[in-house]
């Protein structure tokens, strides 16, 4: 069976979304490569736009570049056509509307609604869009894919009509060992892994941070946020002597930020929402510990391996530093716990339940 993956995700910036994508279709591969999965059952076949930035070094999976357009244009104008009959699967959010009207049998992940809970995060030509395209999606859409059990309930509660057809596969962590890990001179720092959407809730933990400066405790921090262009920007004011103790960074690879999270004090995420939320899973496979907020969606993926604040309130997020800065035992606890809990969490097992629902959907097993 040929199955079309859409590759779009190659062409754009990597956020979660895009983390996900290659990582599946990487695991994907080496499955192919190990005999897992039959070659001769599924012939996986990406098609994508001209203007690749990502270089995928795949043995099993071809990539093929298609049309002249790019972006959304590519996707829903020129891409339809290369398709015919075949089943497509869609990894970030979007598909073409012409495929999904024809009746053609079409996977898409959908990561999260956080354009209806927090819509002034997003600029208004982008959430006009994918409010009428998300609901476009669930209804004509062959199966949807999203990323955990807390963001299956809550599409479930907006649009219950999917109930037979949505499925929680949940995301990985890191796909090398962290081992690769880089030289850096930086030690003992709050770490902040995020964009700069709203809903990342950068501006209370740098109130929290401004708290912690103020009781003389000998932590910085650093800021880990690449800018994003679907975001309306956020207005970052803090004091000169906080700034001075913060570190901004905008771009970094995988081996950068694996050294951010083996010698940050603890990673602190703030979020409002997730759809999964990747980050924590990766600190935790590097033995930082995680500090996150209590929203459903991350205590279903941390579990007992975190320590949980309320996002909204800066005294909390300093509360719950300070609490692991004045106890030594506590902060091994939590890397053991977070190593144990960050084992779950494998692409391998993500490639291997998303292969395992192409079974159920075309072989009916």
């Amino acid at each position: 069976m040929e199955i079309i993956i859409n590759g779009r995700f190659l062409t754009q910036k990597i956020t979660g979304v895009q983390r996900y994508a290659l990582q599946l279709i990487k695991e994907i591969d080496f499955l192919i490569e190990k005999g897992e999965i039959d070659k001769k059952k599924f012939q996986f076949k990406i098609f994508a736009p001209r203007n690749i930035i990502h270089n995928l070094e795949l043995k099993h999976i071809p990539i093929r570049k298609i049309g002249i357009l790019k972006g959304h244009l590519w996707e829903q104008l020129e891409f339809p056509f290369y398709l015919k009959n075949k089943i497509l699967i869609c990894l970030g959010n979007t598909a073409p509307l012409i495929s999904l009207f024809l009746n053609k049998k079409i996977i898409v992940t959908i990561h999260d609604l956080g354009f209806k809970y927090f819509p002034e995060n997003y600029r208004f030509l982008f959430r006009t869009f994918y409010s009428i395209l998300i609901p476009i999606i669930l209804k004509y859409a062959w199966a949807i894919i999203t990323v955990s059990e807390s963001e299956k309930k809550l599409i479930l509660n907006r649009y219950p009509f999917v109930k037979n057809k949505i499925f929680a596969i949940p995301q990985g962590g890191f796909i090398e060992n962290p081992i690769t890990a880089i030289e850096i001179k930086e030690r003992d720092y709050l770490l902040y892994v995020g964009s700069l959407a709203k809903k990342k809730n950068l501006i209370n933990f740098l109130l929290a941070f401004e708290l912690i400066v103020n009781k003389n405790i000998p932590l910085n921090a650093i800021v880990i946020a690449p800018e994003g262009k679907i975001f309306e920007k956020v207005d970052i004011k803090i004091k000169p002597e906080v700034k001075k103790r913060v570190k901004f960074i905008n771009k970094i690879d995988d081996q950068e930020l694996i050294s951010y999270y083996k010698n940050a004090f603890c990673f602190v995420f703030p979020s409002f929402h997730e759809g999964a939320g990747i980050p924590p899973i990766e600190a935790m496979s590097c033995g930082c510990p995680v500090l996150c907020s209590d929203i459903s969606v991350l205590k279903e993926r941390c579990n007992n391996a975190a320590i949980y604040f309320n996002p909204y309130l800066p005294e909390d997020i300093a509360q719950k530093i300070l609490l692991l800065f004045e106890n030594p035992e506590l902060k091994e606890k939590l890397i053991k716990k977070g190593y144990e809990r960050a084992k779950i969490f494998k692409w391998e097992n993500t490639a291997r339940k998303t292969v395992k629902l192409l079974e159920k959907l075309i072989f009916k097993v």
